[in-house]
């Protein structure tokens, strides 16, 4: 078997790891308090557990890493992984991105970029896609 590497191999690769220091090396998602910032771990509601989605984002890279790196199908592969991942960034009910990015959590910009820049490869390939198949 031969393994094949690409540039969504690295990104799946960036969402895994940038998943793992979100989790254990960051303060999480925060949201805007009126004028304050204040993280989702201080709530005693169902918004605490909003960082859960850096886990599942983080689990399905990790599954379709290991699936694409032998599959010649990349993007097949991909789109699948896709509806898992863009999944995960769907899940927090209190926690804000761009908020939490603001107020100066980088590694989520990282996860987020990566995951943006997979859902452009996969859209451009399906429009490539289309193309050939109509001209």
């Amino acid at each position: 078997m031969k393994i094949h590497f690409s540039i969504i191999e690295f990104l799946y690769l960036v969402i895994l790891i940038t998943s793992y220091l979100f989790l254990y090396h960051s303060t999480g998602l925060g949201y805007d308090d009126g004028l304050e910032f204040r993280y989702v771990t201080e709530l005693h509601s169902s918004g605490s557990d909003d960082d859960a989605f850096a886990f599942l984002a983080g689990t399905s890279a990790l599954f379709f890493f290991l699936i694409s790196i032998f599959v010649k199908r990349k993007y097949y592969v991909l789109g699948i992984a896709l509806i898992f991942i863009n999944f995960s960034f769907i899940i927090p009910q209190m926690g804000d991105y761009f908020t939490t990015i603001e107020n100066g959590n980088f590694i989520l910009l990282f996860l987020v970029s990566a995951a943006i820049l997979l859902n452009i490869l996969f859209v451009r390939r399906v429009i490539l896609y289309i193309k050939n198949a109509l001209f």
